[in-house]
């Protein structure tokens, strides 16, 4: 919510800056013969500069934005010709502002200085301008663009960081909570170990040494009182056992809780979370392995898809475990695999498993599906 508002009052002070520069230009009036021309070009840059945030297409933003932009610099460049005032040059400032957040530098300086050699040249050429006059003017609001791409580059990059931070942070929780789990279990197998290799022994050589006081009581009062502590000896041992049994059942990791962990880090990201209780694994391979490939999935509909609302869902059935990724980000219908995807796929064959995408024009969805037990040496 923050970071919309920050782009909404953005695009406020843009539209009041276009308003600053349209209404100057109105009250000097200098675009004389060309007044219906001029007031199009300049409702139509911002309307091209409103449509590249608001109306961008989801199926392929990039190339909308790219027409949009062109949009923008076309009407920038009618204003500024039918204008004949160097206070629309503001309007390529605001262009350059953007620039940063479409395009790599080079680029983006690239753009900037086919409009600005054709700003001078609509200055020396159609205005009647000095050569003094039109080269300082172009420096001047030349290197105001400058200031402006490399205010919009610091805020790119800040944002990528930031980005690249959370979700650090995100896996960072995941895997703290499933080596937690993966403690807790060895903890327990290793108590679980020590009652049965010392108490149960204790426990047995105790019955056995009662078992033959029992017979060589001298009289019926010493051997019921024998017999009394047997069947407790015996009791003990049975609780015992069963306590150790209780330790070695109970060692199964919770794929559940690292999810949680990991989606409390996306505090910008609404996620709705379904893992059945029967989820559960008793693999530390599984479960790093699917808790991986969600986190890469995440990443993907985030990254990529600029989603804002992930479904997560599982399966436990017919022996196979299933672990389902819906996002409502942008899709595509058709891709290529990046590296992302194919280490998940290959990850996941380790596991004698698959991966699916369902590729849509509105969300993907990922689907992991895995065998629900298996032997793993290294475990």
């Amino acid at each position: 919510m923050k970071k919309k508002r920050s782009f909404e009052l953005l695009h406020l002070t843009a539209v009041v800056t276009w308003g600053a520069v349209y209404f100057l230009t109105i009250y000097h009036s200098t675009f004389a013969g060309n007044g219906i021309v001029y007031h199009i070009s300049q409702w139509g840059f911002l309307i091209a500069y409103l449509s590249n945030f608001y109306l961008s297409d989801e199926n392929d933003v990039r190339v909308s934005n790219h027409l949009f932009m062109a949009a923008e610099i076309i009407m920038a460049l009618c204003a500024f010709y039918l204008g004949r005032e160097p206070v629309i040059y503001i309007l390529f400032i605001m262009i350059a502002a953007q620039l940063p957040y479409h395009f790599t530098l080079v680029p983006a300086l690239g753009i900037l200085a086919v409009c600005n050699t054709l700003c001078f040249l609509i200055m020396k050429l159609e205005w009647s301008s000095g050569w003094q006059n039109s080269i300082t003017q172009a420096i001047l609001f030349g290197t105001f663009q400058l200031f402006a791409v490399g205010s919009s580059r610091v805020s790119v990059k800040e944002s990528q960081a930031k980005e690249a931070l959370t979700q650090l942070n995100a896996t960072l929780n995941s895997t703290r909570e499933l080596l937690d789990q993966a403690a807790r279990q060895d903890e327990r197998l290793r108590i679980s170990r020590d009652l049965h290799d010392v108490s149960g022994h204790t426990m047995t050589a105790l019955i056995l040494k009662l078992e033959y006081a029992s017979q060589v009581a001298q009289n019926d009062t010493t051997k019921q009182q024998v017999d009394a502590a047997l069947e407790i000896a015996k009791q003990l041992l049975q609780d015992v056992r069963g306590s150790v049994s209780e330790f070695r059942n109970d060692n199964e990791l919770d794929l559940l809780e690292a999810i949680e962990k990991m989606s409390d880090s996306f505090d910008q990201i609404e996620f709705t979370i379904d893992l059945p209780k029967s989820v559960r694994f008793g693999s530390y391979q599984q479960i790093k392995t699917l808790l991986f490939c969600v986190q890469e999935a995440v990443t993907n509909a985030i990254r990529h898809g600029r989603a804002s609302r992930i479904h997560i869902s599982g399966e436990h059935k017919s022996g196979e475990i299933s672990i389902t990724i819906h996002n409502n980000g942008r899709g595509r219908e058709s891709y290529l695999p990046g590296n992302g995807l194919t280490g998940m796929q290959e990850r996941i064959a380790s596991l004698a498993g698959s991966v699916k995408v369902l590729a849509a024009k509105t969300g993907w969805t990922v689907r992991l599906c895995i065998p629900e037990r298996q032997v793993f040496p290294n475990d």
